[in-house]
């Protein structure tokens, strides 16, 4: 599976997309909601250049130099702060993590690669080969239950 082009992008080298955040289009672009349990949006699919984008907000260190002493001062990890984007229409083996080739009579365990989501209530890891499934599927919302945990193979970090 080496040689394959990685779904990762930086959001930053999308000119289209800083378009459609400088103007609050995100709405009209969006193909897929994964909500929480509590209605705070996880993270989003978009069309961008007529691709599907998968878009999350992730933290990222942030720094507070406010004179206000009740003010957080200093470094800290601001959860707003920065886009995770990785790009959900590429072949499906794209979205494991790379490995070597198997020796004759081995098995291999693919590693999916995983999108870092979180609200205010939970930090979620999402597999990108099921949130291209949903995309595939024709599904365009999604709460994100124990069951859906389930479904995905991962669990909640608190």
């Amino acid at each position: 599976m080496t040689g394959l082009p990685e779904p990762w992008v930086d959001p930053a080298t999308i000119a289209e997309l800083a378009e459609i955040i400088r103007r609050k289009w995100l709405s009209k672009v969006r193909i897929y909601d994964g909500w929480c349990e509590n209605g705070d949006r996880l993270l989003q699919v978009i069309k961008v250049q007529g691709r599907p984008l998968a878009l999350a907000r992730t933290a990222a260190r942030a720094s507070t130099g406010s004179p206000n002493p009740a003010a957080r001062r200093g470094a800290h990890w601001d959860h707003r702060s920065h886009w995770e984007a990785a790009w959900l229409d590429l072949s499906w083996d794209a979205y494991f993590l790379p490995h070597e080739p198997p020796q004759p009579g081995q098995s291999v365990v693919l590693q999916p690669y995983l999108l870092s989501v979180q609200c205010q209530h939970e930090r979620l890891s999402v597999p990108l080969a099921w949130l291209r499934d949903q995309i595939n599927g024709g599904v365009s919302k999604r709460v994100i239950t124990s069951a859906v945990r389930f479904e995905m193979g991962t669990a909640p970090r608190r």
